[in-house]
This record gives C-alpha cells, sequence and structure tokens, in this order.
C-alpha cells in the first residue's frame, strides 16, 4: 500500500492513505498479507458524522480504530481483534483511522486533533 498523507494525531506522526470511494472504504486492510508499519493507517473520509459500523473480516492483524468528529477531534479509540467475525458500531464520526494495535496508546480522547500536513 501507499501512504501518502503525511498527519499527526496529537503528538504522534504517521503517514496516511485516503479511501476515497466506498469500495476502498469496504475492503480496508482485508486480504493484505501484512499489517501497516507502526507509522502508517487509512484513512476513512465519510460524507457525514454519523454512527459507523466496521469489521474485521479476513484481517489478519489486530488493529486500533480512532474516530474523529466532523472537528477533527478526536472522539474514541477502539481496538479490534483480527479475523473476529463481529460488526464493530462506533460513537458518530466523520473520519476514522486504522493503525497498527497499540500505536493510539496514550493518546487522549477529546485533547487530540487530527491534522493533515
Amino acid at each position: 500500500m501507499h501512504y501518502e498523507w503525511p498527519a499527526k494525531i496529537g503528538n504522534k506522526s504517521l503517514f496516511l492513505r485516503p479511501l476515497l470511494s466506498s469500495q476502498e472504504r469496504e475492503d480496508g486492510y482485508q486480504y493484505c498479507q501484512e499489517g501497516p508499519d507502526m507509522h502508517e493507517g487509512l484513512l476513512f473520509i465519510f460524507e457525514d458524522e454519523a454512527p459507523r459500523k466496521f469489521h474485521m473480516n479476513n484481517v489478519n492483524f489486530d488493529l486500533d480504530l480512532l474516530g474523529f468528529n466532523s472537528d477533527l477531534q478526536l472522539v474514541f479509540v477502539l481496538p479490534m481483534i483480527s479475523n473476529a467475525h463481529m460488526h464493530y458500531d462506533t460513537l458518530p464520526c466523520k473520519y476514522a483511522v486504522e493503525v497498527r494495535k497499540g500505536w493510539a496508546d496514550n493518546i487522549p480522547i477529546g485533547a487530540s486533533k487530527l491534522v493533515l500536513l
């Protein structure tokens, strides 16, 4: 995968791959053999701020899901387990970022923003 957008969340830097189409958002990390490096992730961009459903079918590594409101404020961090055959329901968000499990440790919810550089 090609990660092209430099970003910061709180005091941590990373590179994001934007998922712009509905098909890209549906696929996410499905069928990838390896997970992202510790400073890489996927950026989901939605048309509106609303509750979302995410799944981990055919994803062979654990992830953290970070959700942001329309003001780019972090509103939740949700750990997701590999190949869990369930849906993860979220709080309302307009943007979401999937990163390798553990990357989001110690990022304060409510006090952190997503900044695209």
